[in-house]
């Protein structure tokens, strides 16, 4: 078999070439069993930078986790977001993480590779719902994704999205059922979870619980309860994560961003005044300022003295993480609090904090205790403490448009009125070669259909 090492310079290569070359079979002589052990880490790799690239920048700069100094960065700050900021996005999702994927489902159905098949299901369940939470209504069901996919497709409604991504997780749940002792793939094929179909099984329950979640405010589940008992992560430091330090050519996404752009983003101040200012994490997120401190620049300032993000974060070799037993207490957290009951919510709460400090190798029990003992137990507290927690994840810009958690206020000198971004523009080349179909009367401040007012 070939292992993931032999093959990343050619990832490497795959992430900065156009999105057609990308779409093409790789090896259409080759073996079924070749192809997937080659397709499998090529879309796993491709969905961490596209997940840790555009996305974890844009949500951090309008959800004032960061803010921008210069270039794009301060454009997007102030929201300033046009379609052409999205296209590469849009298209690496398409084009090069779900056309990878549907070639994985279908080869693993010829070949009756269970395991493949369901992992590209769960994949691809992730996959259009983070397009979605983004956009709102996408093309799916009309797409090269269907067997009978059309070249100008359609777009699905956000609510039918959801209801495709349960389908998805549910033939993934049976297919992982059946195929449990198929050897492939395994620890070499599998950079998330090396093959080991239980943690792919959590993986669904977890994946169940946050797009539950993010209904709660448009059309709240009942199986949301019934889920938190379900195997999930079992403890801290569990998470799905890709370490760039195992490849010798790819490199992490927001390096690759700040190399780009240098010195753009700097610490939101947002952030930082919603952290202790002896909040162990501080020192791992950001770098302290000439003036020796930890300092946030005001949203569209444009401060040069606001402190630059930590090495943790933007070394080329430092690791994504993509769910996490950290973000899974907060969500138990908030469903316990939602449903009346503070002790558990408060007991949830705890545990998450106590799990972000390890996820950064910062844990210090006292402060934990001192932190922990004087919080209030209500959604505005457990928002704003995932919001410290998931620094530079995708999910607090989903959280804050659900729940209004964290109240943040328009950035300065901003494009839209002081109407805060909810949503982003449908890439450049939707409106040039799919004009029938693209949605053209939204803007950057609509709602998607779940984000309720």
């Amino acid at each position: 078999m070939r292992k993931p090492f032999f093959i990343t310079f050619f990832l490497f290569l795959l992430f900065q070439v156009s999105c057609s070359d990308l779409s093409e079979d790789p090896s259409s002589q080759d073996e079924p069993l070749e192809i997937l052990e080659t397709l499998l880490p090529r879309a796993q790799v491709q969905f961490t930078q596209t997940h840790g690239y555009h996305y974890a920048v844009f949500s951090a700069l309008i959800t004032q986790q960061v803010s921008g100094l210069h270039q794009q960065a301060l454009r997007i700050d102030k929201y300033d977001i046009s379609p052409t900021d999205t296209e590469a996005p849009w298209g690496n999702y398409y084009t090069d993480v779900l056309s990878i994927l549907s070639s994985i489902k279908n080869t693993a159905e010829e070949a009756d590779q269970k395991k493949y098949n369901a992992i590209a299901h769960i994949m691809m369940a992730h996959t259009i719902g983070l397009i979605s939470d983004h956009w709102g209504d996408i093309p799916f069901s009309d797409s090269f994704l269907s067997d009978n996919g059309a070249t100008y497709p359609s777009y699905d409604k956000q609510e039918d999205i959801y209801e495709h991504i349960f389908i998805l997780l549910d033939e993934a749940e049976q297919l992982l059922i059946d195929g449990a002792s198929f050897p492939y793939p395994g620890e070499e094929e599998d950079l998330f979870f090396q093959g080991d179909a239980q943690q792919w099984l959590q993986f669904i329950n977890y994946l169940r619980l946050k797009y539950y979640l993010h209904l709660s405010q448009r059309k709240p589940h009942t199986d949301v309860t019934n889920l938190l008992d379900e195997p999930m992560f079992q403890q801290p430091g569990q998470s799905m994560k890709l370490n760039f330090q195992d490849f010798e050519f790819v490199h992490n996404p927001l390096y690759l961003y700040l190399t780009i752009n240098p010195g753009s983003l700097r610490a939101g101040e947002t952030l930082i005044s919603l952290m202790k200012d002896d909040d162990p994490r501080l020192e791992v997120y950001f770098r302290k300022n000439d003036d020796e401190q930890y300092a946030g620049s005001a949203p569209g300032a444009a401060d040069s003295n606001a402190s630059l993000p930590g090495s943790f974060f933007t070394a080329p070799n430092a690791q994504i993480t993509l769910a996490s037993f950290t973000e899974q207490k907060f969500m138990k957290a908030e469903i316990h609090y939602n449903n009346g009951n503070e002790q558990e919510a408060g007991e949830a709460l705890v545990d998450a904090i106590a799990s972000s400090l390890q996820d950064y190798d910062v844990y210090d029990q006292q402060w934990l205790d001192e932190t922990t003992t004087t919080l209030d137990i209500n959604l505005k507290t457990i928002m704003e403490q995932k919001y410290i927690a998931l620094f530079m994840q995708p999910q607090v810009w989903t959280d804050w448009r659900r729940t209004g958690f964290p109240g943040i206020e328009p950035s300065i000198g901003n494009f839209t009125q002081d109407r805060i971004p909810r949503r982003l523009p449908y890439a450049q080349s939707e409106f040039d070669l799919n004009p029938d179909n693209v949605i053209t009367d939204l803007e950057i401040w609509d709602r998607v259909w779940w984000d309720v007012e």
